[in-house]
């Protein structure tokens, strides 16, 4: 996968449904196993709760719902529907529920479920991350700001060491690592070439704007 949709932080969100109070706890995740710790944390911190339902998946196609003890169906299916419906990955959602003495029926189950997730969601922080290659660039100083005002438009820089040269650590998207390569030989006339070494996924801004 060369991109994908996700959230950049921790966020929970409170609702009440028929004297039930349901609350969404969810975060971006980098892996599965991340996932299940933040699920069995998040279990713990409301471990007095009547239900702890959840839902995770990972951009290796991993995924898991659980209904924690309500009926099947009408919890942890609506809350990984609810991720889909928003093309997130790598995000793990939890949902609390202390039940309020009324039941909900399956119908009113799966909403209210849905309906905390979603409303999470949109006070979220939902980024794109997208498979970069990490390169470093050591240059004279005279070209540093061209580089740099190149780099914040094309690619995410990472870090800026000074001393006797200067020296760039950024990423780059894989589509756009011949662009970045072409820019530096015509900057420095050939003098200077990219290290390109890890790949990973990044949070990315739009291209063109400065970060």
């Amino acid at each position: 996968m060369k991109s994908y949709l996700t959230i950049e932080g921790e966020y929970s969100h409170k609702i009440e449904v028929k004297h039930s109070v349901f609350i969404c706890s969810i975060k971006g995740i980098d892996d599965f196993e991340e996932g299940m710790e933040f699920v069995k944390e998040i279990s713990k911190k409301y471990s007095d709760a009547t239900h702890n339902c959840y839902a995770l998946k990972t951009i290796d196609n991993r995924q898991k719902f659980y209904d924690a003890n309500e009926p099947g169906g009408t919890a942890g299916q609506p809350i990984l529907q609810a991720l889909n419906n928003n093309d997130l990955n790598n995000v793990a959602a939890v949902v609390t529920r202390y039940f309020g003495g009324v039941k909900l029926g399956a119908a009113g189950l799966k909403t209210a479920y849905s309906k905390s997730v979603l409303e999470t969601l949109e006070k979220s922080r939902i980024v794109k991350k997208a498979l970069c290659k990490e390169g470093i660039v050591v240059l004279e100083y005279s070209y540093l700001g061209d580089m740099l005002n190149f780099l914040n438009r094309n690619a995410q820089v990472i870090d800026t060491l000074y001393g006797q040269n200067a020296e760039i650590r950024f990423a780059g998207q894989l589509e756009d690592i011949d662009q970045i390569d072409t820019f530096v030989a015509n900057l420095t006339s050939g003098k200077t070439q990219i290290k390109w070494i890890n790949t990973n996924y990044y949070t990315i801004k739009p291209k063109g704007e400065i970060s």
